[in-house]
């Protein structure tokens, strides 16, 4: 969406005093946008939210964000990590977050941490970042330590080395009713799904599992690879002098029959149906 346009329409629910879309910096921006609702896909969930923007100088980073409380852990974390910070307030129609990105923290919404990386804190200091399975409680208060790390509560996670002011909430369940656990959570890493025998995973999104049924083979065609959780079926053309007239999960390819004896062909194998004699009397 143009920026003038977000402003025009939106002006009447954003504080003009602390946010201009033309402005070249990060700043505060605080809104509260009413009743526009949208769909949004994050973390292995489908949720209706209200929609907040976030603006950072002319990009949108990120839109359609927070709504339901169980989600909003799982959003500020991912805020936290690449260098936003959020507090948010639910009310009964509305969502309400005052969203801050620092000039100092730019670059790491680009940068993955490692187990030596550094950031700067807000009280001027360089502190290591945060280990997998933890999560910052605060800033370190002697230049070049690491920052004081809260381990995960259970139910969250954090699978990285980072910044973040939260854990991420665990998914309780399989989005998807064809998709079962395939590994628990613990506190570096979300519970993973797959789909269940007879269906794969059609979504081509990271961590997103829509599961459909394995197709089977048409006629003409045979089995070359079993369907998968991850793959569907795939089928081949029935070679010259094969048939295969089902349609089936497990379809091969039979040879054709022969007309003998005083028998001629009536009807060709085709690759869908086997040849059809005819004896001397229906000739």
């Amino acid at each position: 969406m143009n920026l003038q346009i977000f402003w025009k329409r939106n002006r009447a629910f954003c504080n003009s005093s602390i946010w201009h879309p033309n402005q070249k910096v990060e700043k505060i921006y605080y809104c509260s946008l009413v009743g526009l609702q949208s769909e949004y896909r994050t973390f292995n969930r489908t949720i209706k939210t209200t929609n907040i923007y976030i603006i950072n100088s002319s990009t949108m980073l990120l839109r359609s964000l927070l709504s339901l409380c169980l989600v909003l852990p799982v959003i500020e974390a991912y805020l936290s990590s690449a260098g936003a910070f959020i507090q948010t307030s639910t009310g009964l129609h509305h969502v309400e977050a005052e969203i801050r990105f620092l000039n100092r923290n730019k670059r790491t919404l680009k940068t993955n941490f490692g187990p030596h990386s550094t950031y700067r804190a807000i009280n001027g200091l360089t502190c290591l970042v945060c280990p997998p399975g933890f999560y910052r409680k605060s800033d370190c208060t002697t230049n070049g330590t690491i920052a004081a790390c809260e381990p995960c509560a259970y139910g969250h996670y954090n699978n990285r080395y980072n910044i973040a002011i939260s854990c991420a909430r665990c998914i309780a369940y399989c989005i998807d009713k064809n998709a079962v656990p395939e590994t628990t959570c613990n506190t570096t890493a979300d519970m993973t799904c797959r789909c269940k025998d007879g269906y794969f995973n059609h979504s081509k999104g990271s961590g997103e599992w829509i599961c459909l049924q394995h197709s089977p083979c048409q006629p003409g065609t045979e089995l070359r690879n079993t369907g998968t959780p991850e793959h569907n079926t795939v089928c081949t053309m029935c070679e010259n002098g094969t048939f295969s007239p089902n349609v089936s999960l497990t379809a091969k390819c039979l040879p054709c029959s022969t007309c003998d004896g005083e028998r001629k062909v009536h009807k060709a194998c085709n690759g869908n149906t086997d040849v059809i004699c005819t004896s001397h009397g229906e000739w």
